[in-house]
């Protein structure tokens, strides 16, 4: 019976469960990785290529990022090289050596690792901390009108409609701290005046998420995280106000005011 029974467990496929992204351990300086470490770093994660110390994943080359965006389905033809990335059977694979079995063999907790991240399916800046905060408009690498670092607090923390309305609240932060003099005088009272409109709005839309999750703070401090965003933001608001006189009224949307600010900055990209 004892021998049945480890012939079974023996060869029963190997079940690995995903393991979430902040359990797996932080990159660190003072750590000597050999091949096949998964890290977590810049809210990525990392699987050692070859031996190393004290060299930031994303700027050595021995190290791999998982890929979040677009993962292809393992295949059973396919020899998979160390730090390639596979869904299999609805979830996301990191390969930590060569593989040539699936995730699911006997031998794959060894060459595969599963894991969860919170952004699946996006495609996740890789921030610098150094430049992050260094000028005003901050770094925009994907050029989606979002600053870096305030995208991934974003996609790190929220999903469904609060991520949704973060980004596009980002969008019009950022809108607004380009809107220097020159800037301004350029754009037409309706992009203005659409501009404050999704303002005004993502201030009811802030209490509208908070019925719904008592810890939403909002996203505002995080964008104008600095003396000098958070004095430029009024004072461009300022100029932007001047150009739109004393008739402007805000369009106020009681019913959906997150929907509202979300469609409105949609439309802001077509506008001169």
């Amino acid at each position: 019976m004892r021998k049945l029974l480890f012939a079974v467990l023996f060869w029963a496929p190997s079940v690995l469960w995903a393991q979430p992204f902040d359990a797996f351990p932080q990159w660190d300086s003072d750590t000597r990785y050999p091949p096949g470490v998964v890290v977590r770093h810049l809210s990525h994660l990392w699987v050692a290529s070859r031996p190393n110390q004290a060299q930031a994943p994303h700027q050595h080359p021995h190290w791999v990022r998982a890929q979040l965006v677009d993962a292809p389905q393992w295949q059973a033809d396919r020899r998979y090289a160390l730090g390639d990335t596979v869904i299999y059977q609805g979830t996301h694979y990191l390969a930590r050596q060569m593989a040539r079995q699936s995730p699911d063999h006997p031998s794959g907790s060894q060459k595969w690792v599963a894991f969860e991240h919170p952004a699946i399916g996006y495609e996740l800046p890789v921030i610098d901390d150094a430049t992050a905060n260094a000028t005003l408009l901050g770094v925009d690498s994907n050029q989606n009108g979002i600053r870096d670092d305030y995208e991934v607090f974003v996609v790190m923390t929220y999903s469904g409609q609060a991520r949704e309305v973060g980004l596009n609240a980002g969008r019009s932060y950022q809108l607004t701290l380009e809107a220097n003099e020159i800037v301004a005088a350029s754009w037409s009272k309706e992009k203005v005046s659409t501009l404050f409109d999704v303002r005004v709005n993502l201030i009811s839309c802030k209490h509208q998420i908070k019925k719904e999750d008592p810890k939403y703070t909002g996203f505002k401090h995080k964008y104008l995280n600095t003396l000098e965003r958070f004095m430029a933001d009024r004072r461009h608001q300022d100029i932007l106000l001047d150009l739109l006189g004393d008739e402007y009224y805000p369009n106020f949307n009681d019913e959906d005011p997150c929907g509202f600010a979300v469609s409105s900055i949609a439309s802001l990209e077509s506008m001169l």
